[in-house]
């Protein structure tokens, strides 16, 4: 694993579980609200932190790893375990990519970003591909909730990690 900005591989191998165990153990938590076709997963807000400089590869898969511990109690089974999984792979690893956009409008791409990724996968392929929901309901219902995790709550995060860090 290559190491971000002034991170030894210890570091980042202590973060990626650090943040998988939020991730999982956090949506676990929330589990009345963090599964199905309207749905709130908090732990989404995660997602985009791949993005800070610092955190980077150990972001992507922090969440990722972070869903596979999650979706193993989800009712959707192995399709929400498999897309899911991807989902958040996908999404994290976009917000990464956007790094090199500075300032507010990469932090703003990065969450925007992981929240259609994450709309797509769960409320297009997931819901409506895979059980059928009405897609232009499950979508509506699924990007509320991850503009509200990713963009109402991971954009004041990623701003207050790059405070912090």
């Amino acid at each position: 694993m290559a190491t971000d900005k002034h991170l030894t591989r210890a570091q980042e191998l202590a973060l990626t579980s650090l943040i998988s165990a939020a991730y999982g153990v956090g949506t676990i938590a929330i589990a009345p609200i963090g599964y199905g076709l309207v749905q709130a997963r908090i732990t989404d807000a995660l997602i985009p932190i791949s993005y800070h400089k610092k955190i980077g590869k150990a972001g992507i898969l922090g969440v990722t790893i972070g869903c596979v511990i999650a979706n193993m109690i989800s009712p959707y089974g192995l399709p929400d375990l498999v897309i899911g999984t991807l989902a958040n792979l996908l999404a994290s690893s976009l917000a990464y990519t956007c790094r090199d956009i500075a300032g507010y409008k990469g932090k703003l791409s990065a969450t925007l970003i992981s929240a259609l990724i994450i709309s797509v996968f769960i409320g297009g392929i997931l819901f409506s591909g895979v059980y059928g929901s009405p897609l232009i309901v499950t979508m509506a219902a699924i990007i509320a909730g991850e503009l509200v995790s990713c963009v109402g709550i991971g954009l004041p995060l990623l701003v207050a990690l790059e405070r912090a860090l």
